[in-house]
């Protein structure tokens, strides 16, 4: 009995699924690679972002800028990754650590960008509401009241759709 026990916890652990998964992998590898953070020079997101600057001997003032790397093939990005920069030091990633990385960003992108495209669409709607709430007659606070009102219960219906 024993025995069939630990064959059963020994195949529970081989065949577990991740701990992690890819999305938090690539979440930590981006944060914290190999003792450097991605996100301290390539922004929250790798949107790039300012890195230091320098006045060189004629007075001249120079800025470094980390690259946007949100367009990136994935071949491009494992270049980079694997070459180092400049500046940016040269990374000793396997290829799954890469993809992780890579996936990340694209990830956090896309959903950055719809919601950025939602609010858009959020805020023409409730423009386009507020506009025809106008029209009719508001004189009085409690039409004020009203439209405020409706305009907040159709921004939370637009979220939730």
């Amino acid at each position: 009995m024993k025995f069939l026990f630990a064959v059963t916890i020994f195949l529970k652990i081989v065949w577990a699924e991740d701990f992690i998964s890819e999305f938090e992998y690539g979440q930590m590898l981006y944060k914290d690679p190999r003792g450097v953070s991605c996100a301290s020079c390539h922004g929250k997101v790798g949107d790039g972002s300012y890195i230091a600057s320098y006045v060189d001997k004629d007075g001249k003032k120079h800025d470094f800028y980390a690259p946007d790397i949100r367009k990136l093939s994935l071949a491009e990005f494992k270049q980079a990754v694997s070459a180092g920069g400049k500046l940016m030091p040269k990374y000793y990633l396997t290829n799954k650590e890469s993809e992780a990385i890579y996936k990340y960003i694209q990830v956090v992108n896309n959903y950055q960008k719809e919601n950025t495209e939602r609010e858009e669409e959020s805020v023409e709607s409730n423009s386009t509401l507020d506009d025809n709430l106008s029209l009719e007659d508001n004189d009085t606070e409690d039409n004020k009241t009203d439209n405020s009102i409706i305009s907040k219960i159709f921004k939370v219906d637009q979220e939730i759709q």
